[in-house]
């Protein structure tokens, strides 16, 4: 307890802060209160962008498809081999 008083008695004295120090407290002052607010923050899952078109069920290409339009490129590449050997 006695450790106590002695450091509240401390509290009361005055000391000087020259600019540089002042500013370097504030700024971390500043950046510690911004990096606390994000931590405890409630949204922490957010979304930025609307995603317009990307879940449309019209748009989606089925598996076969792919497959397909993969089997014509691999022709043509074969196509223009042969005609590039002549």
């Amino acid at each position: 307890m006695c450790k106590v008083k002695k450091f509240v008695e401390t509290l009361t004295e005055e000391t000087t802060m020259s600019k540089k120090e002042y500013v370097l407290t504030m700024t971390t002052c500043l950046l510690g209160g911004l990096v606390i607010g994000m931590l405890c923050s409630p949204r922490k899952y957010t979304k930025i962008g609307c995603e317009n078109g990307s879940n449309n069920s019209n748009n989606r290409v089925s598996n076969d498809e792919v497959k397909r339009q993969k089997d014509c490129k691999k022709e043509k590449r074969k196509n223009k081999d042969r005609i590039g050997d002549r």
